[in-house]
């Protein structure tokens, strides 16, 4: 038995990209677990440049790679019975 695995075309994003340059900050500042951190703000708005970059789709953070999603799939064997309840 062997799955049948493709890779999807495009790039995986649990979430999708933050739309405004304030939700890219705000997801930055969950990201790194930094709510009530004193100066975290600003340090990111200081290096948004280097943190984000704007797309057709938002702000795509450059700290997180692009993952390929893979759907994997198998045929049952012939007379295989549905085991869900």
């Amino acid at each position: 038995l062997l799955p049948d695995v493709r890779a999807l075309p495009e790039a995986f994003r649990a979430r999708g990209l933050p739309q405004t340059r304030e939700d890219a900050v705000v997801n930055a500042i969950a990201n790194i677990d930094a709510e009530g951190h004193p100066g975290a703000r600003e340090s990111i708005e200081a290096h948004f440049e280097a943190l984000y970059t704007q797309t057709e789709h938002g702000f795509r953070p450059l700290w997180q790679p692009d993952v390929r999603e893979m759907l994997i799939s198998w045929a049952p064997p012939s007379g295989a019975r549905d085991s869900r309840p």
